[in-house]
């Protein structure tokens, strides 16, 4: 019912204004402008941050990790070395990348063949020049998806409001489920790896 009465309200302003109607219901408040037409480069919707959703997000990613860390210590990985719990995160790094191609092979490929290539190098670190060492494998392997951001970023000419474009994306549903996992997944895994690089005692002087 309300549908059908949107959809006449719109064809009887359409016929009064003709060609005006994308423009009125915006103004209206009805819908947001930047879902009626792509945006442009440098468009004000690009570079607008609603810093609300953005905060309750990661408010949400932080509680999930910390619900994850209680629970793998309850199921008994307190007491796992440094060795075994790298091996857990690239188990996980294996799943991931399984699920990848078989989604998305070419996906696979170009964002998860350099973390594959460079994260089973990483150990727990003995010296303060090893662990430098595993931190930088552990961030090359983001280098493909930063080099994509950064080029899209100049394309669009919004910089490192490339980042609030893609929070955009998925919040309208541009990217599917599963590949969001998939990302926050591979994402975890670094950070995994980086925290158990870091953690303390883990560096002998």
């Amino acid at each position: 019912m309300g549908l059908s009465i949107q959809v006449t309200t719109m064809q009887s302003v359409d016929r009064l204004f003709p060609g005006g109607c994308p423009n009125v219901l915006p103004n209206a408040s009805r819908k947001p402008l930047w879902e009626l037409y792509p945006a442009t480069s440098r468009h004000p919707a690009l570079t607008d941050v609603y810093w609300i959703p953005v905060v309750v997000s990661l408010a949400v990613l932080a509680v999930a990790w910390w619900v994850l860390r209680r629970l793998l210590r309850r199921w008994g990985m307190r007491g796992a070395s440094p060795d075994q719990r790298i091996a857990l995160a690239l188990l996980l790094l294996l799943l991931v990348a399984a699920v990848t191609f078989a989604d998305n092979p070419f996906g696979a490929v170009t964002f998860l063949m350099l973390p594959a290539f460079l994260w089973i190098w990483v150990e727990p670190a003995r010296t303060w020049l090893g662990r430098i060492a595993a931190t930088i494998a552990v961030l090359a392997g983001f280098l493909v998806i930063v080099a994509l951001l950064v080029q899209y970023g100049a394309v669009q000419r919004i910089g490192p409001y490339i980042l609030w474009y893609v929070f955009m994306g998925i919040s309208y549903g541009q990217f599917t489920l599963l590949r969001v996992v998939l990302a926050l997944a591979m994402t975890a895994v670094g950070i995994r790896l980086l925290q158990i690089v870091f953690e303390r005692g883990s560096v002998h002087e």
